[in-house]
């Protein structure tokens, strides 16, 4: 482990820092992850002791620039891009990773383009896309018609379309370096993690490098955790799919989405490509999918939230047709999903979990983004995409 970790960065700091020696790309260095960082850091606290069950919390929201820890993803991708010269870029999300492109991109000089759900509007904080070249596209359409959206643009305007699968499972990697560091500092242990999964890229990342990890011996089975990953009953692909033992995403896992979302955000109805892989950690490492019902999430929101107040974490809010909005729900989603296991008997008395709060923290400018272009829902997708790129053309030109 110790040939990973450069001691000159705390994990609070910067998790892509402190072990930027384990990334593994050597077309980046030391500085390029230096001038592309903007804050990733992480933190392991003692969260709460339920039912005999002790859960500790790795807060990735409230030392990540971004709030949420696709920061470690956007501070990746853009120290690549920079060192790649890519002057623009195009991407597509539900608003995490999106926000944090947007905002690494400012300072790496890359201008943006983000192609969102424009369900997910009130969930982006006009604080990141202050800059010029930070571009925001809403589709009002359903989430293949959002990817395909970007992609068109890409096809037409030449930019690179990002990020590569490969290089989300590098960045969230580093957080088994981190979980596996505190491990041997601490001299404790966790039976468990528990998530909430839309792509499931984080755990997958996770994984990929505690097999690395393993094949090393620098770590030993028996001190590997479980896995426990939380989708919202009413878009859950993944659960359907592992509840039947499925190796792969089949045609009756995907269903439309039944009911309001718990977060629209984590929208993916089809984790086709992705699936396969976590199925083969759950098998190999051990561990459940969990469907996490409304009504579960309502009856432990009070309990989650009021921990969350005592370990000095403040839920970012606003406010929404007069009524109070959680901003990010996907941390205290997959805690929820915990205190349900547990209750359920999936989590037993004596275990110990570690669950990962993976955004929500912080304060609401006020100010919701406005987005540049709308594609409305009557739209020909196409052509909606073509007119937007003649537009870009034309300022480009002019």
């Amino acid at each position: 482990m110790d040939r990973y970790v450069d001691p000159a960065f705390a994990p609070g700091e910067s998790l892509i820092l402190r072990y930027h020696r384990g990334i593994g790309f050597d077309e980046l260095s030391s500085d390029d992850y230096r001038r592309a960082s903007l804050g990733e850091g992480a933190r392991i606290l003692e969260f709460l002791e339920y039912q005999g069950v002790r859960i500790y919390l790795d807060d990735e929201s409230t030392l990540m620039a971004s709030g949420t820890f696709k920061s470690l993803e956007a501070c990746f991708a853009m120290a690549l891009c920079r060192k790649r010269g890519y002057r623009a870029v195009i991407f597509s999300s539900g608003a995490n990773l999106g926000t944090a492109l947007s905002l690494y991109g400012r300072t790496a000089g890359v201008e943006t383009y983000f192609f969102h759900p424009d369900n997910t509007s009130w969930k982006l904080d006009d604080a990141f896309f202050e800059a010029p070249a930070a571009h925001l596209i809403s589709v009002d359409k359903p989430e293949k018609a959002v990817k395909k959206a970007a992609l068109l643009f890409a096809e037409m305007s030449g930019l690179p379309h990002i990020p590569a699968m490969e290089w989300r499972f590098v960045a969230t990697g580093l957080r088994a370096l981190f979980v596996f560091e505190t491990i041997r500092q601490r001299q404790c242990r966790f039976d468990w993690i528990s998530q909430t999964i839309c792509a499931g890229y984080g755990p997958i990342g996770f994984y990929d490098r505690v097999g690395e990890l393993l094949s090393e011996g620098a770590i030993g089975r028996e001190t590997v955790p479980k896995f426990l990953g939380i989708q919202q009953e009413s878009c859950s692909p993944m659960v359907r799919a592992w509840s039947k033992r499925h190796q792969q995403i089949e045609t009756d896992d995907i269903v439309s989405v039944s009911g309001e979302l718990l977060d629209p955000a984590l929208y993916n109805t089809n984790p086709e490509g992705s699936y396969p892989l976590l199925h083969r950690h759950l098998l190999g490492y051990g561990g459940e999918l969990r469907a996490l019902r409304r009504d579960e999430y309502e009856k432990y929101l009070p309990l989650v939230r009021r921990e969350l107040a005592n370990s000095g974490i403040h839920v970012k809010t606003r406010q929404v047709d007069g009524r109070e909005q959680i901003m990010e729900k996907a941390g205290i989603m997959a805690l929820a999903g915990t205190l349900a296991a547990i209750d359920e008997g999936t989590i037993g008395k004596g275990e110990t979990v570690l669950s990962f709060l993976t955004g929500g923290a912080g304060e609401f400018s006020g100010r919701e983004a406005v987005p540049e272009c709308l594609i409305k829902q009557e739209d020909d997708l196409t052509s909606a995409v073509e007119r937007y790129w003649k537009k870009i053309e034309r300022q480009v030109s002019a």
